[in-house]
Order: structure tokens, then C-alpha cells, then sequence
């Protein structure tokens, strides 16, 4: 999926390559020229938090290979639209970043994006509407919390008292949608379970 997206001096400035001082100062001044597109993939590899050595939290994510080939596709379809819709200058946000500007060979463009390298730091990701986090359900052993948004302890199934999740990290896999409607469902659901549960109660 294909879509528009916000061009916010902070979030455009932090997705941009970084060249130096100078180069950022230039690519600001030209934001109200630009138009970001981006692509939303559903996932389907998966990654893990862990605890760190120092007690933070520790992301370990990779695309897996059918992910990798989406986003490179998606990557060749929104170099395709930005040139349909009149632009001069193209970037793909990776490391190395890919600039095509007119006059460039674009065969040869969509050909580097087209192989470009999907290994860790080097094509741009970002994430969004993050869900299956704390997924619900039956089994202890694959999910941390019940099918009313109780958390487990452990594999035993063993309850927090009181502790609840009631978000999207309910859902038990990436939808490849923002599912809204689904979400404010989950927290009715859990709500009525909070109120009916006296751990939850206000002292």
C-alpha cells in the first residue's frame, strides 16, 4: 500500500541521509517542495524486545526474505509514481542514499532499487501502528496476555494482578492495515474485564 505522507520538518529531517550541517540546512529549506510517499508492508518475519545487559530494552528486527522483496518492489512502484507525477528529483532513503535527479539514467535507478541492499541499517525503515507486541490469547506459551488483556507472568500462565494491556499490541499478528474499529473493540472488551475484576478495583 501506497500512500502520502506528512512532510513535518523533525520526521522529514530525521528520515533524511546525513551528509552534514550544511547538506541538512539545504535539503530543509527545500521541504516545501517536496512530497513524501511512502510504503506500508505487512510484516511477516518477526522480531523480539529483550532486556539488555544494562536493563533497557533491546529491538532486534530484520525483514525476512519475502518482506525484503516488497520493499524493494515498493521501492521501484514509488520511484515509477513520483517520475509519472512530474518530479525532478527522487531520493530513496537508504545507506547509501539513492538520488536520481532529471537528466540521470531512470532504467538505471530503478535497477539499483530494484537489487538494493535490505540488510541491517541500510534500507530505511520505519514503524507504525505496531501490533502483536502483548498478543491475547489461550496458550501461556505464545502469548502474553489472556484472551481479556490479562498479563501472564510466565509460561505458566500465572497473573499480574491488576496488570492489563488494552491497545493494538493485542492483536495477534500485523494486519498490514491500521485497524481502528478492531482496536476500540479490544479496549471495550478489556474494560469490562477491568471492571469486573477486584484486583483492578481502587484501593
Amino acid at each position: 500500500m501506497i500512500e502520502a505522507a506528512p512532510s513535518h520538518p523533525g520526521l522529514a529531517m530525521a528520515a533524511f541521509p546525513w551528509t552534514g550541517r550544511a547538506e541538512a540546512l539545504e535539503l530543509a529549506a527545500t521541504l516545501a517542495y517536496r512530497a513524501p510517499i511512502i510504503a506500508i508492508i505487512r510484516d511477516h518475519g518477526a522480531g523480539r524486545v529483550r532486556a539488555g545487559s544494562n536493563g533497557r530494552a533491546r529491538i532486534t528486527y530484520r525483514l525476512d526474505s519475502e518482506d525484503a522483496r516488497t520493499a524493494r518492489r515498493a521501492l521501484v512502484e514509488m520511484a515509477r509514481l513520483g517520475r509519472a507525477g512530474g518530479a525532478e528529483e527522487l531520493l530513496a532513503l537508504s545507506t547509501p542514499a539513492r538520488w536520481w535527479r532529471a537528466g540521470d539514467d531512470f532504467d538505471g535507478f530503478l535497477g539499483e532499487l530494484a537489487t538494493m541492499d535490505t540488510g541491517p541499517n541500510r534500507v530505511t525503515l520505519f514503524s507504525a501502528h505496531q501490533m502483536g507486541t502483548a498478543r491475547a490469547g489461550i496458550d501461556p506459551a505464545t502469548s502474553p496476555t489472556d484472551p481479556v488483556g490479562r498479563i501472564r507472568l510466565d509460561r505458566r500462565g500465572r497473573i499480574l494482578r491488576g496488570g492489563f494491556v488494552a491497545d493494538g499490541s493485542l492483536v495477534p499478528s500485523a494486519p498490514g492495515i491500521n485497524p481502528m474499529v478492531t482496536i476500540m473493540v479490544l479496549a471495550e472488551r478489556v474494560a469490562r474485564a477491568v471492571i469486573d475484576d477486584p484486583a483492578a478495583a481502587a484501593p
